[in-house]
């Protein structure tokens, strides 16, 4: 549905509270996402977050950071809105490197899950 290393805005069910947030797509089949944050969350600043500028990911509205540790769920519903809403965009392949090498470095997302990021990214 949302193509893998694609940016999307819409409405997510997984977080507290419950609201729309950029996500950037890692596992299309499964659904899961990396998450946006306008303030990174201090216990996985230094491993996880990437800082991104407006000018590295236009579609944001300003700086924010890519949390690249959490994998989260979007419902399908959602997806298909932001497809019809055009609230998806594609990753400079300078960020998509980034992401990818960040995914390296911390090694936290498990075997095949790292894999599909180094691959398809």
């Amino acid at each position: 549905m949302i193509p893998v290393a694609s940016a999307i805005y819409a409405f997510c069910h997984s977080t507290d509270p419950q609201k729309p947030k950029f996500g950037v797509c890692v596992i299309p089949d499964e659904r899961l996402f990396f998450l946006f944050n306008t303030k990174p969350p201090p216990r996985i600043l230094e491993v996880g977050m990437m800082e991104v500028s407006k000018d590295q990911a236009p579609f944001l509205n300003y700086t924010s950071y890519l949390d690249t540790i959490s994998l989260m769920p979007y419902e399908v519903e959602p997806l298909r809105d932001a497809l019809a809403k055009r609230k998806v965009w594609g990753l400079h392949p300078d960020l998509r490197e980034a992401i990818k090498y960040k995914v390296r470095i911390h090694g936290r997302l498990g075997g095949g899950r790292e894999k599909f990021v180094l691959n398809n990214f």
